[in-house]
């Protein structure tokens, strides 16, 4: 049985119940059945990212540069890719708040407030395709594509910044998260509610391939307090530190055991951990939970070794043993092939696909089982992990990344090549407090509420009120000043 699975940036062909090749076979989206629903939202095969399969293990600045952009402007009157970049002429407010800890003098926009005066806290989320963002008024803004109603604005029109209105929810939302057509809230009263995609049940309601394009008035989950998206599936961790998961399940990612195609409905029994959680992170086909006492876990789809037990067998349930880190871990970003996870000594640890240098190791070999510390010559606070490529938040509020760079993803100015090592900071104004990655672009969030996101912009999920196919610089978000508000 032929069977044609769909990921953040790459595509990947298999026959099901034969042995695998030793090396992955690559193929581009003309190898996907006509019939299969995933072929209406296109997406590059991994080896169509970077055709010379650039490669650096250092800080290079090789590529295509930003000094005028106006000429590839131009450029993409003829069909070529078009890059934008901030520029001289960009301007930006200063940051006034950058937390206790790191003090950064300037004024904040006129409508700001300090975000630690409120009890929701900002954020943002990065899906596939598209970006949301959580004010402090718990209000909930996205932008970018929209094919299957993710924006929630009931239009499923390419939205390429955000709207000037928050979502109609009617409730208050403490935690936004974004998967691949599909968007997720967590209400302040614990209920999950989504919209958008809903092919593989991943909206948690029993009507399979009904898209929603307005968020719904009823939770699909109680008693939650934290949500993440995957692809095509959702989890969330209760308040009794289980975790659920819903949506589509063809490797394992919803650790029940199974591996039943999809389940729509949110079981009512947690996977079977044995250990209380903490937090929980989605990738595109597996699924990690960071225990109560430092560990990691992962199931789902290991082809690449992206959940760490030492193989590159899928797992339909839970491992009863962590992944083997010598330090007990405070945070994980489950991302496309592979996962990192952030040591409560600030050091970051990734293991699974390195194609592109997503692990951070100086060749490009894959891991199974955790690398070293990712050599970063700072203690790090945030941890994200997109599609191939994978960034960190200093705790002075700087910004690295590496690994994958065709759509100017690690944000220094220059589309390709990859890149295995950190660099230096990369140009955000003002320090920042966290970090979210998609397939192909990032977004950082500031101590003062701002949002700057950099890479693919295809779908206008850069926010920056164009569809110019990437921007390798951060720039603001047109239209939304600021996630921390004085009330509207």
């Amino acid at each position: 049985m032929l069977r044609s699975v769909g990921l953040f940036g790459a595509l990947i062909t298999f026959i099901s119940g034969c042995k695998l090749p030793d090396e992955p076979v690559l193929l581009t989206d003309a190898s996907l059945g006509a019939d299969d629903p995933r072929m209406e939202s296109p997406s590059p095969a991994i080896d169509d990212r970077l055709p010379d399969n650039t490669w650096s293990d250092g800080d290079e600045t090789d590529g295509a540069s930003m000094e005028d952009a106006s000429d590839e402007e131009d450029a993409g009157e003829q069909g070529e890719q078009v890059m934008v970049d901030a520029g001289a002429d960009a301007t930006y407010e200063t940051a006034a708040d950058a937390g206790p800890d790191q003090p950064f003098d300037g004024a904040p926009p006129d409508d700001a407030k300090r975000c630690d005066e409120t009890s929701i806290r900002p954020m943002i989320a990065a899906g596939e395709y598209h970006t949301c963002a959580l004010l402090n008024t718990g209000g909930v803004r996205c932008w970018g594509e929209d094919a299957n109603g993710q924006l929630g604005d009931a239009m499923m029109n390419l939205r390429p910044q955000p709207a000037d209105q928050d979502l109609p929810l009617g409730v208050a939302v403490q935690a936004v998260a974004a998967g691949g057509g599909e968007t997720c809230v967590l209400t302040s009263a614990g209920g999950v509610r989504c919209w958008g995609d809903n092919f593989w049940g991943s909206l948690g309601f029993d009507s399979n391939q009904v898209d929603l394009s307005s968020p719904p008035t009823m939770d699909v989950v109680t008693g939650a307090q934290a949500i993440a998206v995957g692809l095509y599936h959702a989890c969330v961790l209760t308040v009794a530190g289980g975790v659920r998961c819903w949506g589509y399940n063809g490797d394992g990612e919803l650790g029940d055991g199974t591996t039943i195609v999809s389940r729509s409905i949110p079981p009512i029994t947690d996977v079977s951990l044995g250990i209380r959680v903490k937090a929980i992170s989605a990738g595109i086909y597996h699924t990690c939970a960071l225990t109560i006492e430092g560990g990691v876990r992962c199931w789902g789809y290991n082809y690449y070794g992206q959940l760490g037990d030492g193989s590159l067998d899928d797992r339909f349930s839970p491992p009863t043993t962590d992944v083997a880190i010598d330090s007990p871990v405070k945070a994980i970003a489950a991302g496309g092939l592979h996962t990192c996870a952030l040591t409560e000594a600030g050091g970051v640890r990734c293991w699974g696909a390195n194609q592109d240098g997503q692990l951070g190791m100086t060749t490009p070999v894959q891991s199974s089982a955790p690398t070293t510390d990712v050599p970063i010559d700072a203690p790090i606070k945030a941890i994200a992990a997109g599609g191939a490529s994978t960034c960190a938040v200093t705790v002075t509020g700087g910004v690295r990344c590496w690994g994958y760079n065709g759509n100017g993803e690690l944000g220094g100015g220059t589309v390709g090549p990859s890149r295995s090592a950190p660099g230096q900071d990369i140009a955000i104004d003002g320090p920042v407090q966290s970090i979210a990655m998609g397939d192909s672009h990032a977004c950082a969030l500031t101590s003062d509420g701002r949002i700057q996101c950099w890479g693919a912009n295809g779908s206008g999920q850069l926010g920056d009120g164009t569809s110019a196919s990437v921007r390798p610089s951060p720039a603001p978000v047109k239209g939304l000043d600021t996630l921390c508000r004085s009330g509207e």
